[in-house]
């Protein structure tokens, strides 16, 4: 799911020659519109793709919160393999009401930094 994500930010948004070649010789990407990476391509396909992925040298910064429970949480170690700028923002503290249960969970401790500099 993770490399999916990084898989489209490559092909879309960097339109990166060889990921953008690679796809296009699995399957037609003009029929891709609005279908998931994953059911498009197979799974060595796939592999191949974010094998690709991973030796892109010049990428944007990535951004990536993971909340508690993501799907993702357990996936974020494969960043290690790619070489763009990346920053990995996880939660420390949530404060969540369960309708169903009618109770609050709070989870974590809120953060406290001491001011340096800046507005009053």
């Amino acid at each position: 799911m993770l490399e999916d994500a990084i898989l489209m930010i490559a092909y879309y948004i960097v339109r990166n020659p060889d990921i953008r070649g690679l796809a296009e010789s699995f399957t037609d990407m003009r029929k891709a519109h609005r279908q998931e990476l994953f059911r498009m391509f197979s799974d060595d396909q796939r592999l191949q793709l974010y094998e690709c992925c991973r030796k892109i040298k010049h990428f944007p910064k990535l951004i990536v919160s993971v909340f508690r429970y993501s799907t993702i949480e357990r996936q974020i170690g494969i960043l290690d393999q790619y070489q763009m700028d990346i920053e990995v923002c996880m939660a420390c503290y949530s404060r969540l009401y369960s309708v169903w249960n009618k109770e609050l969970e709070i989870w974590g401790v809120l953060p406290v930094f001491e001011r340096t500099s800046g507005c009053a």
